[in-house]
C-alpha cells in the first residue's frame, strides 16, 4: 500500500480554504483518495500516468478513482498540483509519501463546467438549455468529450445562433449527446485500445 499524506501545513491549507468546515460527507472519500493499493517507490511514480486509489464510487460503476501524476520540471505532481515533499518513508505494510496538498476528489461533470466558465460556459449553456444536464447529473460513469467556448465561437456565429435558437433544438441535443459516451474511460484508457 502507498499513502500520499499531507503535511500539516497542507491541512491547514484545506481548513482556510474550507473557512474551519470540512465538509463531512467528503472526509471519508478524501481519506481514501489518498491511499492506493500497490507498494510504489517515488523512482516509480513518472513511469505511470493514473494510479487507482482506495476510493470506491457508485457514480463510476463501483471503479476506483484515479490519481493522475503528472511531471513538472522533472518533478512528479499529483492531479496537476500536490508536490511530493518527503518520499519513500517505509512502513511495515508499504509506503508514505508526504504531499503538500490535500488531495480532493474531482467533483461531478456539470460542477467542473460551472466553475470553470472561461474555458466551457457555452457547452453548460447547452446542457441546460436541452435539459440534458440533469440527465448527465443523474448518470454515473460517463466519458465526456466536452468542446470549449473557443471550438463553439469556430462553428461561427450563424451555426450557433441556429443551435441556440428554436429551430435548433434537436440539432443542439444530437450535437451535446454526440460528446458523452456511456463507457466509462480515463485518456490513457483509450490511448491503449
Amino acid at each position: 500500500m502507498t499513502v500520499f499524506a499531507p503535511t500539516n501545513e497542507a491541512f491547514r491549507k484545506l481548513r482556510d480554504r474550507f473557512r474551519g468546515r470540512y465538509p463531512k460527507d467528503l472526509l471519508k472519500e478524501m481519506i481514501q483518495y489518498h491511499v492506493i493499493y500497490k507498494v510504489t517507490p517515488s523512482e516509480t511514480l513518472s513511469d505511470v500516468k493514473l494510479f487507482q486509489t482506495s476510493l470506491q464510487l457508485k457514480e463510476l460503476d463501483d471503479r476506483m478513482q484515479s490519481v493522475r501524476i503528472t511531471k513538472h520540471n522533472g518533478k512528479p505532481l499529483l492531479n496537476g498540483h500536490a508536490r511530493l515533499q518527503e518520499t519513500d518513508l517505509g512502513a511495515i505494510n508499504g509506503l508514505i509519501h508526504a504531499i503538500d496538498e490535500v488531495l480532493i476528489p474531482p467533483p461531478e461533470i456539470n460542477k467542473v463546467l460551472l466553475r470553470t466558465p472561461s474555458l466551457f460556459s457555452t457547452m453548460s449553456a447547452a446542457l441546460q438549455r436541452t435539459g440534458l444536464d440533469k440527465k448527465v447529473q443523474e448518470s454515473s460513469a460517463l466519458t465526456a468529450f466536452i468542446p470549449t467556448n473557443q471550438a463553439f465561437r469556430n462553428l461561427g456565429c450563424r451555426a450557433l445562433n441556429h443551435l441556440f435558437s428554436k429551430d435548433g433544438e434537436k440539432d443542439l441535443r444530437k450535437l451535446v449527446e454526440y460528446h458523452f459516451s456511456n463507457k466509462f474511460s480515463y485518456s490513457l484508457d483509450m490511448l491503449n485500445e
